[in-house]
């Protein structure tokens, strides 16, 4: 590589940045040309983008519909503000947010590394399909990974940070991440610790100067935090009432190490935020505040790890073996549909970097670089997370860049050793690789249950836009595929529904219903079924049995007092006028029909 190159220090950044950013400007570009789901994204993106709304709306402490954690969805309800809602405006944020990171990249290796690792380390984040991906998709791993890199610049120049307030500021944007990603607070579990051993300065001052004023500015986010859960949840949470849940989805006797849906509880973020409460108070006989909902899940992992404790060492065993693998299993939906442009563009895949990026951690263990420690802790503190809960393929991509450093490290060296004619030192080196890519290869999922995807979204997305014949299609082509899926049989109901076909529409209901008797959406729906074949006791049933599940809905209350009225039961009909006023004053202009047909 040309010296007078390497030594154009301001120069080197802005190419990289300005090719990170080509890339990520022309896979949006092709991806809109060619990805029929690009204006219909999955349901995570959506749940993400409906908070965001509701807190650029003026909502800003948020609602208990949304319990997962925060700091994205505020991130993108300011992007919603600053964009007056452009959803191209707020993509080409991301790619530049993206972009920037591969500066940052550069940044950290340059610091720990050599220049030659840093430019190597720069073009290969720049390029890395996974990263593009997660630019354009608009979720937390954009964000995370500037956070993450920003931090630990801010790690690597402890000389300059001596003040004990600098150590505070510090310990805030720590909290913050926290909110975007768990594995931030093990981070600042091993980094004190860390500090304590490593630091030459005595030992009061050391907690003065350091990590008393880290851990309290990271706990003053988290104690607000708390005290906004609170306020939104009415009861005392830490961080998020969704912890439990997913460790009881990481830790349960059909746990496989990587996240899968319980199939009690549909298969979207409202729906678990919604069924985990539904299961956990069926199964408790009793009504549990959102503390206690993830208490129950929490415990119900605990038990399976007592009681069951040689399965739960094989399902650790299974997930560590699955952080150095790449199992599609573990992929986003869109990142499954975009399957066949991410085996042709994603020239560095998983089962070659990792391996590689190992061999650069021994290497810079063997040479006692002391600066990469931090970006060993932040890996460990994935690993843990992995280990607790499951492994997704979006958590891991956090890392990437790290990882993408240390393969970096590696081929630099490994190049060096080449130029230096030590061959025989550089094919030592690279068995160990060959044979690891042996092990991680790797686990794809079948083409069926990609092809069962697209048709189940397709379906879903034909139906809302009223191309009806269409979204049957595609709803039978996914039942042909996976006949027991409740999702796919409420929208083929709503299919019928629309088309008037109220027989096949009451029977798919039946049939989702079947497999999962809470879905409260089809209950609904059959309720509404029977109203229009004027079978107004069994209207009741179906919504009343939606009150079981979610007894302040607003909607079904005013369903209900419909009934009543075309039943004559003036009385019920004021009892759900009252409840409904206490649960929803708005809801005052259409009962107007209804408090006249039935005055008090």
């Amino acid at each position: 590589m040309n010296k007078t190159f390497l030594k154009k220090e301001p120069l080197i950044p802005i190419l990289i940045f300005i090719l990170a950013f080509g890339f990520r400007l022309g896979y949006l570009a092709f991806l809109k040309k060619h990805y029929f789901f690009y204006d219909h994204p999955s349901a995570d993106v959506v749940y993400y983008q409906n908070w965001a709304r509701l807190i650029a709306s003026g909502h800003w402490l948020g609602s208990p519909t949304f319990q997962g954690l925060p700091l994205y969805p505020y991130f993108l309800g300011f992007l919603m503000r600053l964009t007056l809602g452009s959803t191209l405006a707020i993509r080409i944020i991301h790619l530049l947010l993206g972009s920037l990171n591969c500066i940052l990249v550069f940044k950290v290796a340059q610091k720990i590394f050599t220049q030659p690792v840093a430019i190597v380390s720069g073009l290969l984040a720049a390029s890395n399909f996974y990263l593009i991906y997660y630019d354009w998709l608009m979720m937390p791993v954009t964000l995370i990974i500037t956070l993450s890199l920003v931090i630990i610049l801010s790690l690597l120049s402890l000389n300059k940070m001596s003040r004990a307030r600098d150590w505070f500021l510090l310990g805030l944007m720590l909290g913050l991440t926290i909110l975007a990603d768990g594995k931030f607070l093990f981070f600042l579990f091993f980094i004190s610790v860390y500090l304590m051993a490593r630091l030459t300065i005595p030992y009061e001052r050391k907690l003065r100067t350091v990590i008393v004023p880290l851990t309290l500015g990271a706990f003053l986010i988290l104690c607000a935090m708390t005290v906004r859960n609170k306020i939104i949840f009415n009861d005392w949470i830490f961080i998020s009432p969704q912890s439990g849940l997913s460790f009881y989805v990481g830790n349960n006797p059909q746990a496989t190490g990587i996240f899968e849906n319980p199939r009690f509880i549909r298969p979207s973020h409202s729906g678990q935020d919604e069924d985990q409460r539904i299961v956990a108070q069926m199964i408790s006989k009793k009504e549990l505040p959102p503390a206690a909902v993830s208490k129950f899940w929490r415990r119900k992992g605990w038990d399976f790890i007592r009681n069951q404790p040689l399965d739960y060492g094989l399902l650790l065993g299974r997930k560590l073996l699955l952080f150095l693998k790449d199992t599609e299993r573990a992929h986003d939906l869109d990142l499954l549909l975009q399957s066949k442009w991410r085996r042709t563009l994603n020239y560095n895949p998983f089962f070659i970097l990792c391996p590689l990026a190992l061999l650069g951690i021994i290497l810079a263990l063997q040479q006692k670089r002391k600066e990469h420690i931090f970006l060993l802790l932040l890996i460990l503190s994935q690993l843990i997370l992995t280990l607790i809960f499951f492994l997704i393929t979006r958590h891991r991509i956090t890392i990437l860049p790290l990882l993408l450093i240390y393969e970096s490290f590696f081929l630099v060296t490994l190049v060096h050793r080449i130029k230096k004619k030590k061959y025989k030192h550089g094919v030592a080196i690279l068995l160990p690789v060959i044979v690891f890519m042996g092990i991680s290869a790797p686990e794809r999922v079948k083409a069926k249950n990609i092809d069962f995807i697209e048709h189940a979204k397709k379906c879903a997305i034909f139906e809302k836009k009223g191309q009806l014949d269409r979204a049957k299609s595609e709803c039978m082509l996914a039942l042909n595929i996976s006949p027991s899926d409740s999702v796919s049989l409420y929208n083929l109901g709503n299919v019928y529904f629309k088309k008037n076909n109220l027989v096949s529409a009451k029977d798919a209901y039946e049939r989702s219903l079947a497999i999962c008797s809470y879905n409260i959406d089809a209950l609904f729906n059959l309720g509404y079924v029977y109203e229009k074949q004027r079978n107004y006791i069994r209207a009741l049933e179906s919504y009343k049995a939606v009150l079981e599940f979610q007894p302040a809905m607003p909607d079904v209350h005013y369903r209900m007092a419909q009934m009543y009225l075309k039943l004559g039961h003036c009385e019920e009909v004021n009892k759900h006028i009252q409840i409904i006023m206490t649960i929803d004053p708005s809801f005052k202009k259409q009962l107007h029909q209804l408090i006249t047909a039935c005055p008090h």
